[in-house]
Order: structure tokens, then sequence, then C-alpha cells
């Protein structure tokens, strides 16, 4: 999860113009975590939903669930 987090989705906000990401709603139970965030950038509006699994501290299982066909309209199939 580390490495999908620091070689993919840090260089997110590089591609889009004014990117911000909002906490909507963070569910916690047990070891487990779902947040359900809002994006928003020029040309972006969008709902996404992660689902992670905690283990000594650490993210040991990530979940993305998030409409890919927005992605790729988002980003014009890049």
């Amino acid at each position: 999860a580390d490495d999908f987090i620091n070689d993919l989705l840090v260089h997110i906000p590089s591609h889009f113009v004014n990117f911000k990401v909002e906490t909507v709603q963070m569910i916690s139970e047990g070891n487990h975590v779902f947040c359900m965030l809002h994006a928003t950038a020029d040309g972006m509006d969008a709902d996404f939903g992660h689902f992670f699994k905690v283990q000594n501290e650490k993210i040991s299982e990530f979940h993305i669930l998030d409409d890919s066909q927005k992605w790729a309209a988002i980003m014009k199939a890049m």
C-alpha cells in the first residue's frame, strides 16, 4: 500500500489544476476504515470511496471504490 500511495496517489494533484480532496465521512470499526471523499479540480467534481485495513499502525490493505468511467472522462484517457 505504501508504494501505491507514494508512486501514484501523491502525483495526482500535479495533473489537475486546483485539485482538492475533502473527507465527507470516515467510518472506523476495529482495524477497518472507510473514507468517503469528495474531490474537485478544474473539470472535476467527483465522489470516491477508499477502504483501508490497518495492522501495526500501517495500511495493510487498500481498496479503491471509485468510478473508473468518471476518472477516464476527467483525465480524457491521458
